[in-house]
């Protein structure tokens, strides 16, 4: 049996797709084994697979139907493997060829850590280089991925995890299959939101590590299904559903609380901005709100007419 078992989804990405196949192929760390899942891309990917279905170490599965969920893919790749270990090689990423390396050994090292992961560099659909995902973890705290680190998971989640998805790069990751089942694999019914959905059931029932350099490089372009549907209803109807087992599950210190709030208080008002405004998941994030914080109507109106009052000063 491998140590590791490499799955590749893969829908449309003929662009990159050669790139992350070489990127996993020249990994250190070699007794792994790779299924890439084609999910019926309609590009160019099929020859590009042809090249690499006589390599070694390689399948390839080739759906006639698209499953219209990447979270499907990870389940049905996960199923169709064998090793303990388990990376989700987004087809449109690549990696430095130390990543499986450095997971596997943090691993290795801390047997209650359930996935571990490394900071990922920010690339554009050309290569161009963004700097690191901190441009997005600093929202919710400007230091904690500046160093390597091991936590409790369900502290990493109480503290960070409740508030966005900190492990905003699944080709980031390296984890336990036996914790994945556990947690109850990747939500199917979610698009969005599954993998942070994942990534917090995974951690409420053990810990995790993180290795601070940016062995990990990840794609942001038009083609993603994140970058068409970013800032959509069905977002933050998913996010709601993460923050809401968050609530269930944990004792929120009052600094996510707060910062959960702050960011359910500034999506109301731009959804409600909206010429169609989707008034269920309004009433559904004004409600949760409300039970995170009674005083949210009144932090509203103030906020409502701060920023009517600001308008008005630049007119």
């Amino acid at each position: 049996m491998p140590a590791v078992s490499v799955i590749v989804p893969s829908y449309n990405h003929a662009r990159f797709l050669e790139r992350r196949l070489h990127s996993i192929l020249a990994q250190t760390l070699q007794d792994i084994e790779v299924l890439v899942l084609d999910d019926a891309s309609t590009d160019g990917t099929g020859a590009i697979l042809d090249v690499f279905a006589s390599r070694p170490r390689v399948r390839i599965a080739r759906s006639v139907r698209n499953s219209g969920s990447p979270f499907h893919q990870w389940n049905a790749g996960v199923a169709r493997t064998s090793a303990p270990l388990v990376w989700i090689a987004e087809s449109d990423d690549d990696a430095g060829p130390r990543l499986l390396q450095a997971l596997v050994s943090r691993l290795d090292r801390n047997p209650a850590c359930g996935l571990a992961f490394t900071q990922s560099t920010s690339v554009d659909a050309d290569g161009g280089e963004h700097g690191s995902l901190t441009r997005w973890t600093d929202s919710v705290d400007t230091a904690h991925w500046r160093a390597d680190y091991v936590n409790a998971g369900r502290d990493e989640c109480a503290r960070y995890l409740a508030v966005a998805n900190t492990i905003p790069s699944a080709s980031a990751v390296v984890f336990r299959r036996d914790v994945y089942e556990r947690a109850g694999r990747a939500p199917e019914s979610m698009r969005l939101a599954g993998d942070w959905m994942t990534w917090l059931r995974m951690l409420l029932i053990s810990d995790v590590a993180f290795v601070a350099e940016p062995l990990n490089r990840h794609r942001t372009h038009a083609g993603t299904v994140r970058s068409s549907l970013a800032r959509s209803a069905r977002w933050y109807e998913e996010s709601l559903a993460v923050w809401r087992l968050a609530h269930a599950e944990l004792p929120l210190p009052p600094e996510t609380t707060r910062k959960i709030v702050d960011i359910v208080r500034d999506v109301i008002v731009r959804l409600a901005k909206r010429p169609v405004a989707n008034r269920r998941i309004i009433r559904d994030l004004f409600a949760f709100g409300r039970e995170l914080d009674p005083g949210l109507p009144a932090s509203m109106v103030r906020m409502v007419g701060e920023r009517m009052l600001r308008r008005g000063e630049r007119s």
